[in-house]
């Protein structure tokens, strides 16, 4: 029977009968890292990598370390005057033979400042104590053939010290001693190698600060090495007083060393021809443009007067208005000279040129008067051609359309007529008094407005349909049809869209009218099969596990009645407790069906 079961997520807290995996558990997730360990082995670490077992232990072994890897599995091994024995869980270690078991210690005897004494006092037979005292007296002579402990035995080969004496090695086996240095000296390395005093000569500062507004700036200022760069940013601002003040230069003659020199003085030996300088201050002695003005009324325009780029072009506008005399000049440019040089000529020899070359050359009805006008008084016959020597439209000849006729219609002073034909064949007129009617089609057209009865007599006819269209035959609309009120279909109603369908609506009702349970769904065509196509569906199988399911399922015709789903739709609900009771979707045959208790985030799968 289905039920309820819980799904172990990232989190949750797994509740678990079993538990099988298909690869060893890893040391680094809470494993060993290995299937299978030898029954009584001692199981040996070996860092993230797999848990490792020795042998089963024989008797007498023991897991003997050496500080660096696994340990080895060996036996103790019996020395001089020692036994052992190894058993089942048991080492027995005795002691052989009958010279190494001490029966008796003596209450008398002092070695080297060692006094033995026993407990009981006259000696120790069997059972006793055994207490030394006094004081250990090493004879350097007999034991290290010297008076003073050597370095090779741990000592220091040196036998008096001065108060204030340093203990430095000389060497890799021998030991010196460094007499105390006097007031103020410090400990320094020689040139040997070794320590010595030296008085401290070396200065005593600790920081160099970045003075404010002292043009400098210091990085690394308590060391160890400390930068010093200029910054003139950092400077006070003040007025130059170009008389007294001195400003710092790089001596090319003093082997570019820094110097100082006064403003004054840079300005003198900057000063050259035309320039003096007087307490730093330079002046122009030359006779120079400084600016260019425009003249009243001299016929040129001045821009950007006071330089440093002046710009100068003729203004005519500028000059004074006069009357002209035919001994006044003109400006004129020569272009039989090379480079057209601008000359001047007067203006009688100029009117002389132009009566000379082209009012005399004036033929037929045309006048020029001395002002230069010139009038054409007539035109020769036929002279102006239309088209050629006119612009603009003209009609050369009228021609005659469908129901039409046109006659006299060419020669000059012609007087073309038109007549219009009528008739009641292809290509004539009606003639205004022809009558008209026009008359509805029941159910379909209806006229509520009719006073239009011949063709010439105007008036009015109002064309519409009726409230209720009964259409006979077959319907097309070529473009949009907004429908406003329901639309019935008793028959099949089949869209063909070029795009997609659009539906505004935002929900959509199959099965209408149904009042009991049933199938339904949604086809997308794949194939066909005489007037029944097939396809991909999704729907709803109301029979699935008695509560009905959504699913999917493939080759289904859009004439059956029912759905099959091969695939069932997934549904998870929530709320904060666990699930007690059979899906919604499916019933007791949901499965998949996911129920998420969000009290604590448990999540649960129906199978």
């Amino acid at each position: 029977m289905a039920n309820w079961k819980k799904v172990i997520v990232s989190g949750s807290q797994a509740e678990l009968n079993s538990l099988a995996l298909d690869t060893a558990l890893t040391v680094a997730n809470g494993g060993t890292g290995t299937k299978t360990l030898t029954d009584g082995g001692v199981l040996l670490g070996s860092g993230t990598g797999a848990i490792t077992a020795t042998a089963v232990l024989t008797n007498g072994q023991l897991l003997i370390g050496d500080g660096t890897g696994d340990p080895t599995v060996s036996t103790l091994t019996a020395g001089t005057g020692v036994t052992i024995a190894n058993g089942a869980g048991s080492i027995e270690i005795s002691a052989a033979g009958t010279g190494g078991t001490v029966t008796e210690v003596d209450a008398t005897g002092t070695v080297n400042g060692i006094t033995l004494t026993t407990s009981p006092a006259s000696g120790i037979i069997g059972v006793g104590n055994v207490v030394l005292g006094g004081t250990l007296l090493v004879d350097l002579a007999a034991d290290v053939g010297a008076s003073i402990l050597p370095i090779a035995n741990g000592g220091t080969n040196i036998s008096s010290y001065t108060t204030g004496d340093i203990l430095y090695a000389s060497s890799g086996t021998a030991l010196a001693k460094l007499g105390i240095g006097t007031s103020g000296q410090v400990l320094a390395v020689s040139s040997g190698g070794i320590v010595e005093w030296i008085d401290n000569d070396e200065g005593d500062i600790t920081e160099i600060i970045t003075p404010t507004n002292g043009g400098l700036t210091i990085t690394d200022g308590t060391g160890p090495s400390p930068t010093i760069s200029v910054n003139l940013n950092s400077l006070t601002a003040a007025a130059v007083d170009v008389a007294a003040d001195s400003i710092a230069i790089i001596d090319a003659n003093a082997s570019n060393g820094s110097r100082k020199e006064s403003i004054a003085d840079l300005a003198t030996a900057m000063a050259g021809t035309g320039i003096t300088a007087t307490n730093g201050v330079l002046s122009a002695t030359t006779g120079d443009v400084e600016s260019v003005a425009n003249a009243t009324n001299g016929g040129m325009e001045v821009t950007n007067g006071t330089g440093p780029d002046v710009t100068l072009a003729m203004d005519i506008n500028n000059l004074t208005l006069g009357t002209p005399e035919a001994t006044d000049f003109l400006a004129f440019s020569d272009e039989s000279e090379a480079g057209d040089p601008t000359k001047k000529t007067t203006i009688s020899k100029l009117t002389s040129l132009i009566s000379s070359s082209i009012l005399t050359n004036l033929t037929g009805d045309v006048s020029a008067t001395a002002a230069g006008v010139v009038s054409v008084n007539s035109v020769q016959a036929n002279a102006v051609a239309l088209g050629t020597d006119t612009t603009g439209n003209y009609v050369a000849t009228l021609g005659s359309g469908t129901g039409v006729t046109i006659g006299s219609n060419t020669g000059e002073g012609s007087t073309p007529t038109i007549a219009v034909n009528y008739g009641t064949s292809a290509n004539t007129a009606a003639q205004g008094n022809v009558s008209v009617t026009f008359a509805g089609t029941a159910n379909e057209i209806e006229l509520s407005t009719n006073t239009f009865t011949t063709v010439g007599g105007g008036g009015a006819v109002t064309i519409g349909l009726p409230n209720d269209v009964t259409i006979g035959n077959n319907l097309t609309v070529a473009n949009n049809a907004t429908i406003s009120g329901d639309l019935t279909v008793s028959g099949t109603a089949s869209f063909t869209h070029s795009d997609n369908l659009d539906i505004a609506d935002k929900f959509i009702t199959l099965s209408s009218g149904s009042t009991t349970a049933t199938d339904g769904g949604i086809i997308v065509a794949q194939t066909a099969v005489g007037s029944t196509q097939f396809g991909e569906a999704f729907g709803f199988n109301a029979q699935a596990g008695g509560a009905g399911r959504w699913g999917i399922t493939g080759s289904l015709g859009n004439s059956a009645g029912a759905i099959v789903n091969l695939d069932q739709m997934v549904t998870a609900r929530s709320s904060t407790a666990a699930p007690t009771t059979a899906p919604r979707y499916g019933g007791t045959s949901g499965y998949g069906n996911m129920h998420i208790d969000t009290n604590n985030e448990d999540i649960y799968i129906y199978v």
